[in-house]
């Protein structure tokens, strides 16, 4: 118990440390503008994410680095335990990549953006597929409106798991993407533009998993609070509430998700592309990338796929008494403080948007993002289920708009 107390402490001390290094106030907030296209600081609110990001995940590596024998050294699930140690080596080096941005050549930059997504979700995917394999939990059954990625009597369960692992996919699926429409389309097709009809057929390849998604467990976040705080056999009220909040800050981090960053994003880029950059020309310049080759997404994709990999591990921590509970509770706020910022930043909202390769005002494109995003959001409430549908609807609603 004294050790645990004393690497309580030494966490508590180092998220006030690296809080501190992460916070710059400028002396003067201008714009949304401004904190779109700073690369490294939201002045909005003045905090430097990248920092931020790092400080976490090296602390992150402090606290497990006396336990590293028990917790990844050990033939049970040694794979998804290797797995696990090798992710979080991937997302230090992905977060110091992106610092170089102004310093990496187009051609290498460009490439070694694709080559950390594609292995990060590639990771992201098998380490919850073997999470499912080693330890299955097939017989663990939390009472209702318990998750065991936050509820401290809670385990986490084979179908949480399962579920988990399709949206690993979704990651994949989007990044290869992303990618696509950004730079890979102008090598494959370099004697061809690309059609309306060809990138419609781009945007259902990517919708496609969307069709599986009954396929796959479900669990409603709203279950998670509509039993009410009297009926949590938690350890204390304030902890019931803390998590409550959690959930229900997670659902509308998921909504946003799924309709801006997921369906809004792939719409927009399908009617409205920017220009593809060709990384074989020498005259390739940096204000030509576009968002997945941009170091503020970049920041944002390493914090979704931490926040992914990282609600399920610090749960573990917890259950192996490295943490506590309310150590957790602290760590899951600020993973989803950096991701929240970082998606601000991230340009699937304030990014600019191209009508025939001609760059529209940041204003319209706002708006159409907003439309896209909105129309994506009450749809799926009017017509749940159809993700894959739905998208192609929102999708032909814009190209009437656009024409």
């Amino acid at each position: 118990m004294y050790r645990l107390h004393r690497q309580t402490r030494t966490w508590s001390f180092l998220v006030k440390l690296f809080l501190f290094i992460g916070s710059r106030v400028p002396e003067k907030v201008s714009t949304i503008q401004m904190a779109v296209r700073n690369p490294d600081v939201l002045v909005l609110f003045g905090l430097n994410v990248t920092t931020m990001l790092l400080f976490f995940l090296i602390g992150v590596v402090f606290i497990i680095a006396p336990h590293f024998k028990s917790l990844f050294i050990s033939r049970h699930g040694w794979m998804h335990r290797s797995l696990g140690a090798l992710m979080i080596c991937w997302l230090i080096y992905g977060t110091i990549h992106a610092t170089k941005f102004e310093v990496d050549p187009i051609r290498k930059w460009t490439i070694s953006c694709f080559v950390i997504d594609f292995v990060l979700s590639v990771f992201g995917l098998t380490i919850t597929l073997s999470a499912g394999y080693a330890f299955p939990h097939k017989r663990v059954s939390n009472s209702p409106g318990q998750s065991g990625t936050l509820a401290e009597d809670a385990i986490v369960t084979h179908s949480e798991m399962i579920e988990h692992s399709f949206y690993q996919l979704i990651n994949l699926f989007q990044a290869l993407f992303l990618h696509y429409t950004s730079w890979l389309v102008s090598i494959v097709g370099r004697k061809t533009k690309p059609s309306i009809s060809n990138r419609l057929i781009s945007l259902s390849l990517v919708s496609l998993p969307w069709i599986l998604r009954k396929k796959f467990p479900v669990h409603s976040f709203s279950a998670n609070w509509r039993l009410g705080i009297e009926k949590r056999k938690d350890s204390s009220k304030a902890t019931k509430e803390i998590e409550l909040l959690l959930y229900r800050l997670k659902k509308l981090q998921y909504i946003f998700y799924k309709h801006f960053i997921v369906h809004g994003l792939n719409i927009s880029l399908t009617i409205f592309p920017p220009k593809p950059i060709d990384i074989l020309l020498s005259n390739a310049q940096r204000t030509d990338l576009s968002i997945p080759l941009s170091q503020n997404w970049r920041i944002f994709w390493l914090s979704l796929n931490a926040s992914f990999v990282m609600e399920f591990f610090l749960q573990t921590l917890v259950k192996r008494s490295v943490i506590t509970q309310r150590c957790m509770i602290r760590l899951q706020i600020i993973l989803m403080l950096i991701a929240s910022i970082s998606a601000i930043q991230s340009g699937a909202i304030f990014g600019s948007l191209y009508i025939d390769q001609r760059l529209i005002s940041l204003k319209s494109s706002f708006m159409l993002r907003l439309i896209i995003g909105t129309t994506s959001a009450s749809l799926n409430f009017l017509n749940r289920g159809h993700d894959f549908l739905n998208t192609l609807l929102v999708a032909t609603i814009m190209i009437l708009i656009a024409c």
